[in-house]
């Protein structure tokens, strides 16, 4: 399995390696047979490199589920601001979406990806348009397969681990009159009440519910830039083929039905 960094965080305040650095790797070819059950990620390094944790996230398509944004967020080199390394300092990490659904319910969830997460006090909240959600002492070095300080290989500190993948349902900081068609959310830390928690974030994800009509702007933001009319075609013929071949990768994973319907895109073309 061969990964490709897709971000970098400044060094941590608490730790001795010079960064925390992420890597992706795409994997569906290990997982699409035979699909569920358990897989083991091993030859990883250790101090004084040592590796915080590995998730895996696994996307699916629903063809009578509601449509999805999902909205991933990583460290891009060290420039401040860039997701959070921080212990006794406010941060304030802004997450921007496209937008949630105008009307009808509301979801959203937010998938934490942490290094060095503990169990210690972070004063952390997550803020949305419809309010807050206190995530205070929720990154403590656990995930869905271990429980915090389970970690008597850890090179630092044991038995204290040092990963979250957390899951939080934050739709109720949307779902209200005025959160409905949100741009944003928010990532905040209080040091005046105590962030004693040294923590970083190689990566987020928020996943949010939205309009139909809003991907469809989408899809066609992306043809437009997969296909740009002023690119020097041969004939109308191949810049068709293109627009055909974008709007089906783009369509794809739609549901059926509906008025940007994954069934037209055939018709399309």
């Amino acid at each position: 399995m061969v990964g490709f960094k897709i971000g970098t965080s400044p060094q941590s305040p608490c730790f001795p390696q010079p960064n925390t650095i992420s890597y992706r790797s795409i994997v569906t070819g290990l997982v699409s047979s035979p699909g569920n059950g358990i897989y083991t990620v091993s030859g990883l390094p250790v101090d004084p490199n040592f590796t915080e944790g590995v998730t895996l996230q696994v996307l699916w398509g629903d063809p009578n589920g509601p449509l999805m944004e999902d909205n991933l967020y990583h460290a891009i080199g060290s420039v401040p601001g860039t997701l959070a390394v921080t212990q006794n300092q406010l941060f304030s990490q802004n997450l921007v979406i496209s937008g949630t659904n105008a009307v009808g319910p509301v979801a959203a969830r937010l998938y934490e990806v942490i290094g060095n997460g503990q169990r210690s006090p972070e004063n952390l909240s997550f803020n949305g348009p419809c309010g807050s959600l206190n995530l205070d002492n929720t990154l403590d070095g656990s995930t869905v397969a271990r429980a915090p300080g389970t970690c008597p290989d850890s090179p630092l500190g044991a038995p204290e681990c040092f990963w979250d993948d957390d899951v939080h349902n934050v739709s109720a900081q949307f779902a209200c009159g005025a959160g409905n068609g949100a741009t944003w959310a928010q990532l905040e830390s209080q040091p005046s009440l105590s962030t004693t928690d040294c923590f970083d974030w190689p990566s987020l994800n928020l996943l949010t519910s939205t309009d139909e009509a809003v991907v469809c702007r989408a899809g066609g933001t992306y043809v437009d830039n997969q296909c740009p009319s002023t690119a020097p075609w041969k004939n109308h013929g191949q810049y068709m083929s293109c627009v055909s071949d974008a709007a089906q990768r783009f369509l794809g994973g739609l549901p059926y039905g509906g008025t940007c319907p994954r069934l037209g895109s055939k018709a399309a073309s």
